[in-house]
């Protein structure tokens, strides 16, 4: 069902680009009194449709773009006898090429302006409903920054006015960027969040760039600093991607407390905001980042706000073994990062066939478990159990469709493994499986994507065994038997087995788990337009960057994606994001194919639009030899083009198998 949700989606996110494409070529054919023989979405063949006044509107059997057919339009020149036979019944003062040059103009320019106003459109509706959104969104204050980054050692210079001329081979007046400094602009390009950072990284092409940022100290003046900085490719990335090393700031909120940590007992609370780690801003990476280093029962003070009053919280790391800079599946760790016990637990609905057979149905939410309602630590308690234990369930459970009044549903025989399997979208029995490990963890130990884990110390590997190992054997280190799948059927590689030794590794924790912070934005009614033209403008003039780095070869053309890749970013885009972002993926999409079809290339718009303007300037159209000589040339290089992304995306997609 998945894969069928996929192609609807891609489907749809396709069909609305071109439907609006087609519009604009249409809608401008008409106004200029241009015979149009057919609207279709979809090539053909001919699927169904209806005539209405003189076009046949259909829809097309391959959904990979859609076509106006116009009298008159020749993208490879006819002879007279072709040219009588398709569309000789028509007045010559209807057909396409008999028009004056700037209605032509008009009809090619309107299906890539259309685009415009498609992007336009679906950005005024973004931000004139409304909705949550991360607040990192609207935020451009540096979260964690990286260790031995170019961030890290940015030298930054103090300006009371960003535009005074400054010595920049003199010494630095700060030097290393913060969590908690605000980015204001990339040279000279203001910023809307990091994100906006990182691109003008990546369009610098590993060049020096220039930014201004503004520092906060705890009295509250403001410093503001130009500091010039180069991207480049860290060390740890497995992405070879220039870039300066800082995250989007991620307020540290306060989620959940475990009852046995030490968060719990130092006074934290959920809805707590962790500003502050010995005097030094923070937000929640960095906090993690701070916390996971203290192993020697060191304390550390926290600032706090509660409910807008400030509060000072001392706690002392607890020191807890883990498979540091390894992420399984099942996740190790979950019953204390994946479970959000402040509130009744959902069913997890993601594979419905988990639930047949256990009483639990889609759509329930556990309020209790043998008589206790659900709290923080329960599931652990739950985890440590045998996997037969009965357990008595109490769910919440929806009306029809979700309307009227929740009934409430005791289920007596769940056992504890039901239990586990219900609410984790994981299947807890299977081998565990690396979905990640670093480039260090690889190096000294062997261990590498996708490997799947088949015994431990010479016993079965489950995620029970695994989680017993790492709360138990803090400082030890154990041997995973490990089995390297084949890759492409083996033609790329053969299946192995190998023996790996793995440290458990001590770790600070305190308990915390923390919550994504989200703002409500809308704008008000009067700025809704403008709002969308500005965001509309700035995307434009990325993707014209964005063009000029491929071929300055600033940006490698290995970048560049095609229709797989759209594929995978629309429907990730559906299955894991907002309807909000699908929007934002939408506009972002249509944006970039109109102004592809802008380009000067034969067969696209700004082809034609080129060819036209040679014929305004020669007062005479240019030679039939020559444009048919052209547009076949121009073909086979989209041909070309198109095939070379797709070898980019299936590049792509077999990094993706290897480990």
């Amino acid at each position: 069902m998945t894969y069928l949700f996929d192609i609807a989606v891609f489907i749809l996110v396709l069909g609305e680009l071109v439907f609006f494409h087609e519009l604009g070529h249409f809608l401008a054919a008409k106004a200029c009194g241009i015979y149009c023989e057919r609207f279709s979405l979809g090539m053909p063949p001919r699927l169904f449709g209806f005539k209405f006044g003189e076009t046949d509107y259909c829809i097309g059997l391959l959904p990979i773009g859609g076509y106006v057919k116009m009298a008159g339009q020749e993208d490879v020149p006819l002879s007279e006898e072709e040219r009588k036979e398709q569309y000789g019944t028509i007045p010559p003062n209807r057909w396409f090429m008999n028009k004056p040059v700037w209605q032509r103009v008009i009809v090619i320019f309107a299906g890539p302006f259309m685009n415009f106003v498609l992007a336009v459109a679906l950005y005024a509706i973004l931000v004139g409903f409304g909705a949550n959104q991360p607040e990192w969104k609207h935020d451009r204050r540096i979260g964690h920054v990286e260790p031995n980054s170019p961030a890290a050692s940015a030298p930054m210079f103090a300006v009371a006015d960003t535009k005074q001329t400054v010595d920049f081979s003199r010494q630095p007046d700060a030097t290393g960027w913060k969590t908690g400094d605000t980015i204001i602009s990339v040279d000279g390009n203001r910023i809307t969040n990091i994100r906006d950072v990182a691109l003008e990284g990546i369009l610098s092409g590993g060049k020096s760039v220039l930014v201004e940022l503004e520092r906060t100290v705890p009295d509250g003046k403001v410093t503001h600093y130009l500091s010039p900085v180069t991207p480049r490719e860290l060390e740890q990335d497995d992405e070879k991607q220039v870039r300066t090393g800082i995250e989007e700031f991620r307020t540290a909120l306060v989620k959940s407390v475990s009852p046995d940590l030490p968060a719990a007992a130092a006074g934290f609370q959920p809805g707590d905001i962790i500003t502050r780690l010995n005097g030094e801003l923070i937000d929640r990476k960095s906090f993690m980042e701070t916390v996971s280093q203290i192993t020697d029962g060191r304390p550390i003070n926290a600032e706090v706000n509660r409910g807008g009053q400030a509060l000072a919280v001392t706690v002392a790391p607890k020191p807890i073994g883990t498979f540091k800079d390894i992420l399984l599946d099942p996740p190790v760790d979950w019953p204390e990062t994946m479970i959000d016990e402040s509130k009744p637990i959902p069913v997890n609905e993601a594979d419905a066939a988990k639930l047949q057979g256990t009483g639990f149905e889609e759509g329930d939410r556990v309020i209790s478990i043998d008589g206790e309602a659900i709290k923080e630590g329960i599931v652990k308690q739950i985890v440590t159990r045998p996997d037969a234990d009965k357990l008595q369930v109490v769910v919440e459970r929806p009306g029809i469709f979700g309307l009227g009044k929740p009934e409430v549903v005791t289920l007596p025989d769940i056992t504890a493994a039901q239990f586990i399997e219900a609410i984790t979208p994981f299947d807890i029995t299977a081998q565990p499986t690396v979905l990640y490990a670093t480039k260090e963890v690889s190096e000294s130990t062997g261990l590498q994507t996708k490997d799947i884990i088949e015994q431990v110390d010479g016993k079965p590997a489950t995620w029970a065994a695994l989680y017993e190992i790492q709360n138990t054997r803090m400082g030890e280190t154990v041997t995973f038997k490990i089995k390297k799948p084949a890759i492409a059927l083996g033609v790329m590689r053969g299946e192995s087995m190998k023996d790996v030794s793995v440290p458990i590794t001590p770790v600070g924790k305190v308990g915390i788990l923390f919550d994504d912070r989200k703002v409500f934005y809308r704008a008000p009614l009067a700025q809704v337009l403008p709002e969308a033209l500005h965001e509309t403008q700035r995307v434009i003039k990325l993707t014209v960057r964005t063009i000029q780095s491929l071929l300055t070869g600033a940006v490698s053309a290995k970048e560049l994606g095609g229709p797989i890749m759209i594929y995978q970013i629309t429907t990730t885009t559906a299955r894991f994001g907002s309807a909000g972002d699908l929007l934002a993926i939408t506009a972002l999409i249509s944006v970039n194919l109109a102004i592809f079809n802008l380009l000067p290339l034969p067969v696209l718009d700004g082809g034609h639009l080129l060819f036209l303007g040679i014929e305004a300037v020669r007062r005479k159209p240019v030679s039939a030899k020559v444009m048919e000589w052209v547009q076949q040339a121009g073909l086979v290089f989209i041909i070309g083009l198109m095939l070379f992304v797709t070898y980019n995306d299936i590049g792509r997609l077999l990094r993706g198998l290897m480990p």
